[in-house]
């Protein structure tokens, strides 16, 4: 792994300008034609069953929000308003919104 990466910087070092220039746009181009068959071929991405075993609510993107945010915002907590008749609430923030 030292040696590719001692190579690299060599090859780097010793290429002239329009060298590089000439490296960057293929490897553009590449990307570019990369993202182009990503695109055409993934059309069933929206209907793909998101990976989510913990059962997290979906964020803003359509995918589950971290773990680390649904502790830090209580959503694991169920709080029951009595004077609703029992209507339960995931979160301190969503329990408080509904007064």
């Amino acid at each position: 792994m030292l040696q590719k990466t001692q190579n690299q910087v060599r090859k780097k070092q010793s290429s002239s300008y329009q060298e590089i220039e000439a490296e960057k746009e293929s490897l553009k181009a590449k990307d570019i034609l990369a993202k182009a068959v990503t695109i055409a071929g993934d059309d069933s991405d929206e209907d793909r069953v998101k990976y989510n075993p913990k059962n997290l609510p979906m964020g803003w993107d359509g995918k589950p929000i971290p773990y680390w945010l649904y502790k830090l915002h209580g959503l694991g907590k169920e709080f029951k308003c009595e004077i609703c008749g029992g209507a339960s609430y995931w979160g301190r923030r969503a329990f408080e919104k509904h007064f």
